[in-house]
């Protein structure tokens, strides 16, 4: 039976949920935040989805499974993708990273920090969302533009293809062989990679 962790407790489905919010359009303003919101969640022009989607040349094809080393702080693969965790892979883990190289450039970074939020680098930058007095997220955009809000009250909005394909999100099995996924992408979850 797959074992199926879901990185997310309440607040940080909650902040993720605000980084598509925040990612929507994300435009900026000097001032004041942009604000989250429905419209943001459910809009395919947000930074998180562009972020995600920007995945496609870097992530390892989806049919292939790499290789974990013994200490499982890298995993390998045929075409040459290499990804490096930090520390060991351990999907109950509520505060790690990886980086994904491909040909020998760095094209992915992921660094979740428990409650306290996560990072996205991608080709277009890198995408942050922070947690703050307990519901509050701020979301910075690659463009650099900010969006902040209540990211319990994004729990209500409407989501396209439901809840797995319009919140952000990671997904992680510890099954072999074991995946990683990102949630809230452009036509849903998006397979990072496969290791055993």
């Amino acid at each position: 039976m797959r074992s199926l962790a879901v990185r997310a407790s309440i607040a940080l489905v909650a902040a993720l949920c605000a980084t598509v919010v925040a990612s929507a359009g994300c435009s900026s303003s000097d001032a004041t935040p942009a604000a989250l919101d429905c419209a943001y969640v459910t809009s395919a022009d947000n930074c998180w989805k562009k972020s995600v989607a920007a995945l496609a040349t870097c992530v390892p094809p989806a049919a292939s499974v790499g290789t974990f080393s013994a200490d499982k702080k890298t995993c390998t693969f045929a075409n040459g993708a290499l990804v490096t965790f930090d520390p060991a892979f351990d999907p109950a883990a509520s505060s790690w990273s990886f980086t994904i190289t491909n040909g020998g450039v760095q094209c992915l970074h992921y660094a979740n920090q428990g409650s306290a939020g996560m990072s996205l680098t991608t080709s277009l930058g890198t995408i942050s969302e922070v947690i703050s007095g307990g519901a509050t997220v701020t979301v910075t955009c690659p463009d650099g533009t900010v969006r902040a809000g209540n990211g319990l009250s994004l729990l209500s909005c409407p989501i396209d293809g439901g809840a797995a394909s319009g919140l952000p999100g990671i997904q992680t099995t510890s099954s072999t062989p074991s995946t990683v996924s990102f949630l809230g992408g452009p036509t849903g979850t998006q397979l990072v990679f496969s290791c055993q």
